[in-house]
């Protein structure tokens, strides 16, 4: 990202990375999020509705690994690039 920048012409780029936790109270919360909030929500709205059903309980296998006694908490990170032009 920082030499894309460079290249349009920006300068003294600085690249952060920032690390947090998306909590949600529980499966429906999450997908609720994914398949209103996200372009995969979208993809996921085209497949036929079979389809549809396993992808979204696959999602909720895969949600287990974190969920806690409170809700689910999800590990992330983000690059955040800052310049000047």
């Amino acid at each position: 990202m920082m030499k894309l920048l460079e290249h349009a012409g920006f300068h003294d780029a600085i690249e952060t990375r920032r690390s947090h936790t998306m909590a949600f109270r529980d499966e429906d919360d999450y997908l609720n999020v994914l398949v209103k909030g996200t372009p995969i929500g979208h993809t996921i709205k085209e497949e036929d509705p079979p389809v549809q059903t396993k992808i979204l309980a696959r999602t909720r296998q895969n949600l287990r690994k974190w969920k806690t006694r409170k809700q689910i908490e999800i590990p992330c990170e983000a690059v955040v690039v800052t310049a000047t032009k």
